[in-house]
């Protein structure tokens, strides 16, 4: 009984792991507000009073260099305050998620400044090369990368690392910005995973290179306790099924 007691409880506990990365908020995504919603209700989500991101989906319908729109049906949002490059890549038509400030005048209407500019619905290119990115990097805008790269410099900067990673065969360089903790040097080789906006790969997850497979590329979301709760799951069964 004491042994079926400890099996359920490292079953609930690895289960609320999942369940907190799973629901873990992300820089690039946060709660999704409708267009109308927000021509309707501007004062509700003005930052300008009270600071927050939200998210907000539509389709491009103007792009150009004084003129960004998104519509949702028949409602129409203005995007400012935006270097036109952040949507490199993008066309009349396309989908898009963006993420930043919902600001709202009363004379001149309510506008969006967008931190991240999205592709809707989301793209993810694994193992994209450096070069490769550099070359064409229209293509890559608004898309989730994963790269593999030489660590060269890393800087901490306020509630952020400015790093700067290499492919030493070919010399080229990216620059990231990363958020999170990391104790990663210069020289490491590793692995990161983010959102390419305007020549940036913006990062949540970087780490050193491991090869081959592990929980965390089986099982999305699985990661540090919850993979080692997992563990002594499998270790338990094992001895109940070949006692000593």
């Amino acid at each position: 009984m004491r042994l079926k007691n400890i099996l359920l409880f490292c079953i609930f506990a690895v289960c609320m792991m999942l369940t907190i990365t799973t629901a873990a908020a992300s820089i690039f995504e946060h709660g999704t507000v409708p267009i109308q919603e927000l021509n309707d209700n501007p004062e509700m989500y003005d930052s300008t009073t009270a600071y927050r991101k939200i998210s907000t989906t539509g389709n491009v319908s103007e792009l150009a260099i004084n003129s960004i729109v998104i519509t949702q049906g028949n409602q129409t949002l203005q995007i400012k305050e935006v270097q036109q490059s952040l949507f490199s890549g993008f066309e009349i038509g396309d989908g898009v998620k963006l993420t930043g400030e919902f600001r709202y005048d009363p004379i001149d209407g309510g506008y969006f400044v967008p931190n991240y500019v999205i592709h809707q619905p989301s793209e993810t290119v694994e193992n994209a090369t450096i070069q490769h990115i550099n070359a064409n990097p229209a293509d890559f805008n608004g898309k989730f990368l994963t790269i593999t790269a030489d660590l060269k410099s890393i800087d901490e900067s306020v509630s952020r690392y400015v790093v700067t990673v290499a492919d030493n065969k070919t010399g080229h360089t990216m620059k990231i910005t990363f958020y999170g903790s990391t104790d990663l040097e210069p020289g490491a080789l590793i692995e990161v995973s983010g959102l390419y906006n305007d020549g940036i790969l913006y990062s949540e997850n970087m780490g050193k290179y491991k090869s081959g497979l592990s929980l965390t590329t089986l099982i999305p979301g699985f990661s540090g306790l919850s993979a080692l709760l997992a563990i002594g799951i499998m270790g338990i069964l094992v001895r109940r099924k070949h006692p000593e």
